[in-house]
């Protein structure tokens, strides 16, 4: 019985020393297989949804008639003429069996003048369908090099019985050039008809089969390298962000069709004219359009690009074109935006000039300004992973969201914005938490970073005021001429000053646009005399210990001041102006419905209230498109085509992003009470000026905003989550936070969105 007992013990323990032993290789396996299957139904998903697509080209869509061959194995020969512009891949005929179920085989193939043939296709005749078009796709496509260049079509059949009969539906009178003839009987149809016919002129094959496995490869990689790094080597998370970023970049890089990002064909035209005045080239001609070389004329467009897997099919292709160096000489319209400030533009630009220097085509060098993009964003972003002092899984998932990476494997500008944001909030922490003082290099890349965030985009000048998060402590130095208190005023003034100074000279045109229709009079100049005496009183008031009673007693006046002025302004502003009348309001009516009127700041203060319902009626009827925005589950551009992954991983990613900003048990506070009004007020005015700026170009007949999108708010979604995680309900349970888990986690769910997203525009 003893002897039972401690042999069923030793192999017991013998089991699980072997399982700890493996343990590694075994969840690896695990992994592995997990891989293995999403990728098994992401090929099974793509395959379906894009391989055997055709498009065609209708040649004779006139029929009333049928014509059945008198001899089978002749068939019916029908001519056709064909050129460069229309590749034959197959036809689509319209066959009659005659009100039955034919048995046999059906043969078509393409010959040339002389009788040659050049391609062949065939089908059972079982899947012929009464009156129904039928594509055929030979078996080798057909690309005439001249204009008009003949050839014929024999029809064939090879039926099992007499009664399995087939024809051709077609017009009564034939087409020039397109004669439809019976060899066995030339007098039953002569040339006097012409078939109902349209051209294949492209097909995507299994081309989706075979560029599957490039991003498949690139998922599998990013998961498996990202936990190995991760639970095995343990490596920092600014080195596993920079690589998985770096994966799942150039993955997105691949996958998002050419020009398909929001708005990417605009921010491509301005980075394209940027390298063209780097190369000494013109950029545009008298007439506004953009000179390109004329290789990447044909596909440059003023409109979002083309998404499916014919896209996809012809960036494999051109993908490793090269030798198209050369001037830029042909004039394209695009809807290239305006650049109020170069560097918005100076990453991807740097990439397409490096491409036409080295001769790539449009693809290679779209390509080129993408992943240049998204250096410039890992860089930025992994720098701030690794100066964050807390919450680095939080910035590490926000980071890697796929909304982040889809803008940053893009041309989009936002890519330096997100950049800038993520790297000014950890520093701005990192002066916050650190237990040494602000060193000057620290407060040098503050004030650098608030002056280059502010003018990307004007509503995130806000962010400046983060330096406000550094408490005045940390600025002192022994032996230094100023005190702590001092340098923390100093540099908050810096920060700030710079940020409103770089802002004004890219924002201050079309902040006079905004207010258009209000007469402003002196107040600008009111505005910055107000702005510059408050920060010289601020840089130079008294006691270090906080101001005096006097001071106190003029800031309470000056708040008073200011709250009266903002009535007094609404109530002035909200009166001035004219009413727009019905019959304005039915003038402006433009065909496609939209007022030619848009929202202005007069029109606001007149409408306040119908400001308040518009904005309601957005956020009601809109929410789960801001949320699959905001992380990225919805791709693509939204306004033109809908590519919406599942919202199990929506709900995944906001967990997750919800449970990395968790503090641990005991741990203290990340923030103190001032800090936490300070973030949340910067979070709330950037949503704000969000919607304000949405709101300016917002047609008044419009019941919702126009143009809001959930990606306006990931610069100041870290500061939101961050905020989250200082709940004093909710803390991770365990001692030590699972950042293996939850950074393999954000790896996993961006790699799954992209696995779906290879279907979804494959499938468009």
């Amino acid at each position: 019985m003893g002897d039972s007992a401690h042999s069923a013990a030793r192999t017991g323990a013998g089991a699980g020393g072997w399982l700890r032993r493996h343990r590694v290789w075994l969840q690896l396996a695990a992994l592995a297989l997990a891989c293995l299957l999403a990728l098994g139904w992401g090929w099974l998903v793509t395959t379906r949804a894009a391989d055997g697509r055709d498009r065609y080209q209708i040649v004779n869509d006139e029929y009333s008639v049928t014509l059945a061959p008198a001899d089978p194995a002749c068939g019916l020969e029908q001519a056709i003429l064909a050129g460069p512009d229309t590749p034959l891949y197959g036809v689509r005929l319209l066959f009659t069996t005659y009100d039955r179920v034919a048995h046999g085989t059906l043969f078509v193939d393409l010959l040339d003048e002389a009788g040659i043939p050049l391609a062949h296709a065939s089908c059972a005749m079982t899947e012929l369908l009464d009156n129904t078009f039928m594509a055929l796709i030979f078996d080798t496509p057909v690309f005439p090099q001249a204009e008009n260049t003949p050839y014929t079509l024999r029809v064939t059949t090879a039926p099992d019985t007499a009664e399995d009969r087939v024809g051709l539906w077609c017009s009564e009178t034939a087409m020039p050039g397109f004669g439809l003839t019976d060899p066995a009987a030339p007098q039953a149809g002569g040339a006097g008809q012409t078939a109902a016919l349209q051209y294949v002129v492209d097909h995507t094959g299994n081309w989706a089969d075979r560029l599957f496995w490039a991003p498949a490869a690139l998922l599998a990689l990013a998961v498996l390298g990202g936990w190995w790094l991760a639970a095995v080597k343990q490596v920092s998370a600014w080195r596993l962000f920079c690589a998985a970023a770096g994966v799942l970049g150039l993955c997105f890089a691949l996958v998002t069709p050419p020009l398909a990002a929001p708005d990417e064909y605009s921010h491509a035209a301005a980075s394209y004219a940027m390298a063209s005045r780097m190369l000494g080239q013109p950029d545009f001609d008298e007439e506004g359009r953009l000179l390109m070389r004329p290789c990447d004329a044909p596909y440059m467009t003023d409109e979002t690009g083309e998404a499916g897997m014919f896209a996809y099919k012809r960036l494999a292709q051109g993908l490793g074109e090269v030798g198209c160096a050369g001037q830029v000489s042909e004039p394209v319209k695009v809807s290239a935006p305006y650049e109020p400030f170069g560097l918005l533009y100076l990453a991807p630009a740097l990439g397409v000039l490096a491409a036409r220097l080295l001769g790539l085509g449009f693809y290679g060098m779209l390509l080129a300004g993408r992943l240049a993009n998204l250096a410039l964003y890992i860089g930025l972003a992994g720098a701030a992973v690794r100066r964050m002092p807390v919450a680095k899984n939080m910035l590490f998932c926000v980071g890697l969201l796929p909304m982040c990476l889809q803008l940053a494997a893009s041309f989009s500008p936002d890519a330096l914005v997100l950049g800038l944001s993520f790297a000014l909030f950890a520093l701005a922490l990192e002066c916050a938490d650190q237990n040494c003082s602000v060193s000057g290099r620290q407060a040098a890349g503050l004030a650098i970073l608030s002056a280059l965030l502010a003018p990307c985009k004007a509503i995130y000048l806000g962010l400046a005021a983060l330096c406000f998060a550094i408490p005045a402590e940390r600025f002192a130095r022994p032996g230094a001429r100023l005190s702590g208190v001092r340098r923390a005023r100093l540099l908050r003034l810096g920060c700030c000053g710079a940020a409103l100074a770089s802002w004004c000279a890219v924002h201050l045109e079309y902040l006079g646009y905004t207010f258009r229709d209000l007469d402003l009079g002196l107040l600008p100049a009111l505005a910055v005399a107000a702005v510059a005496a408050a920060g010289l009183w601020y840089a130079l008031r008294g006691p270090e210990s906080g101001p005096t009673p006097a001071q106190k007693k003029l800031l309470l006046a000056l708040c008073g001041a200011a709250a009266v002025g903002g009535a007094a302004f609404v109530l002035l502003f909200s009166h001035m102006g004219g009413q727009l009348t019905p019959e304005e309001l039915a003038a402006a009516m433009q065909p496609n419905g939209d007022s030619a009127y848009t929202w202005s700041m007069g029109y606001l203060l007149r409408h306040l209230p119908g400001a308040a319902k518009l904005l309601m009626a957005t956020i009601t009827d809109t929410a789960p498109q801001l949320l699959q925005g905001l992380l990225g589950t919805a791709l693509g551009e939204p306004i033109v085509f809908t590519a919406e992954a599942s919202w199990i991983y929506t709900l995944a990613l906001a967990g997750l992003l919800a449970v990395s900003a968790l503090r641990r048990a005991g741990q203290p506070a990340r923030l103190t009470s001032a800090q936490r009004w300070l973030v949340g007020a910067l979070a709330l005015l950037a949503a704000g000026l969000s919607v304000l700026a949405c709101l300016m170009w917002t047609p008044v007949n419009y019941d919702h905003l126009f143009g809001w999108q959930g990606r306006y708010l990931l610069p100041v979604l870290p500061l939101a989550l961050l905020l989250w995680g200082e709940n004093r309900t909710l803390v991770l349970a365990r001692e030590a936070e699972p950042d293996a888990a939850v950074r393999v986690g954000g790896i996993a769910l961006t790699a799954l969105v992209l696995l779906q997203a290879v279907g979804l525009y494959a499938a468009l």
